[in-house]
């Protein structure tokens, strides 16, 4: 069967003499375009006709059922015309999607099929992290974003380049002499294209409930960005562009199959041909952005350094986002800056651990979220303090908490440490003490 399948791979290059070509192991695909339908068949079924005549000789018979037939284009072929297209003596199907080296290819080249198969997938794993992430018990932080990133993120990253820059920017097509919004960068604060709305929604609300149950507050509805600046993680957008903007940098420099840097050069070099690209344009003109913000020329950045280099512009670019917001004050005076951060490998108990992450986010068991919009007075502190009952109040004031508090107090004057909400809700050297002392003020 190899020898077979070799002589094919060997062979085929030279019957196909009419469309162009692409090939890859034993997947083939013809593309043909004419102005004349009725050419553009007979063309292609010349090629068709050959292959069969080839197959037939060699005792390699192809079942043309498993053949796809997509009319792609402005101008779309009429049904007569299609349902002319043959191989042997059967007509392959016409589809209106069809798979592609694994990425789900459709007739407006939308990429909508593929993001709502990638959203499934990465749906149909999700137990693997759901069942270890309750707010009770489960994993540390660490090992649930792990988890997430490598039994079920992989689902959804592969072919994302492709596609990510069409969800959130404009692209020419070829019947429109520009696009609208044309020349605009990628940016944290860019709406999603028409059409990509709810399927786009879907993937996201799935990719944050699932960083919701990372650190235990699923249960409650903190801001979203608060919630990715407390884990210091990205957005799931520029999870996906991150790793086109690699794969950008990587052909531009010649690290991959010279084919792509071929094919980059060959479309940079003629503006009307590059404007109605979708990944080049866009990821080309994002990494010039990034390098502003970054000060450096990640084109010029070694192999070595480069991923650290393009998410440290990242995060400076989201740092600026964040500084803009006006929401989530507490979280914003435990995290002024949005940056990378290192996810808790160890805690006490997954409880106390969650309740520390959800009142960093201004939520918690505590009666001034419970009672937020009923009387000032429900809102007190259940030990007497007479004073509201908000995680500053617990970690500061509370009587409850003085001893751990004085405990914590010792603590960060040994290590030099400034004991205020910023350092007790973010230094990891001070986890374990503020854990207990939640412990404490709960009875748990």
């Amino acid at each position: 069967m190899l020898f077979a399948w070799l002589i094919y791979i060997n062979d085929v290059d030279g019957l196909i003499t009419e469309s162009r070509k692409g090939m890859f192991v034993d997947d083939l695909s013809l593309y043909i375009a004419d102005t004349d339908q009725t050419r553009a068949v007979a063309r292609l079924n010349d090629d068709l006709q050959r292959i069969y005549n080839w197959s037939i000789t060699n005792h390699m018979v192809f079942s043309y059922n498993k053949f796809h037939i997509i009319d792609v284009g402005g101008r779309r072929m009429k049904q007569s015309n299609l349902q002319q297209i043959s191989f042997g003596q059967g007509t392959p199907p016409v589809s209106v999607q069809a798979k592609l080296l694994g990425c789900m290819i459709d007739s407006k080249f939308s990429f909508i099929p593929q993001i709502v198969e990638v959203t499934s997938k990465m749906k149909a794993v999700a137990f693997k992290l759901r069942k270890l992430a309750t707010t009770r018990s489960g994993l540390s932080p660490f090992e649930l974003h792990n988890i997430f990133m490598s039994y079920i993120f992989p689902r959804g990253e592969y072919a994302s380049c492709i596609w990510i820059f069409r969800v959130f920017l404009p692209y020419r097509r070829v019947f429109f002499k520009q696009a609208q919004n044309a020349g605009e960068i990628f940016h944290i604060s860019r709406k999603v294209m028409f059409g990509y709305g709810k399927r786009w929604r879907t993937l996201n609300n799935f990719y944050m409930d699932c960083m919701r149950r990372i650190i235990g507050v699923n249960d409650e509805s903190p801001s979203s960005v608060a919630v990715l600046v407390r884990m210091g993680i990205m957005p799931l957008q520029y999870e996906f562009v991150y790793r086109a903007v690699l794969w950008y940098i990587k052909i531009a420099r010649g690290e991959t199959d010279q084919l792509l840097t071929d094919q980059l050069e060959s479309f940079s070099g003629t503006d009307s041909t590059f404007s109605m690209t979708c990944f080049y344009q866009h990821c080309g003109n994002y990494v010039k952005q990034l390098s502003n913000v970054g000060g450096v020329n990640l084109l010029d950045v070694g192999l070595r350094q480069r991923k650290e280099e393009v998410k440290r512009a990242i995060f400076m670019e989201l740092d600026e986002y964040w500084k803009g917001l006006s929401e989530a004050r507490l979280t914003r005076e435990i995290h002024p800056r949005w940056e990378e951060r290192k996810l808790p490998a160890i805690m006490g108990r997954r409880y106390t651990h969650t309740v520390m992450h959800r009142m960093a986010l201004g939520r918690g068991p505590l009666r001034a979220v419970i009672h937020r919009r009923r009387e000032a007075k429900l809102q007190r502190c259940r030990y007497g303090c007479e004073a509201k009952e908000d995680a500053f109040h617990v970690v500061m004031n509370c009587t409850k908490t003085k001893g751990r508090r004085e405990i914590i107090k010792k603590i960060c004057l040994k290590k030099k440490i400034e004991f205020s909400m910023k350092t007790l809700f973010s230094d990891l050297q001070l986890q374990d003490e503020v854990e207990s002392l939640i412990g404490v003020f709960l009875n748990v």
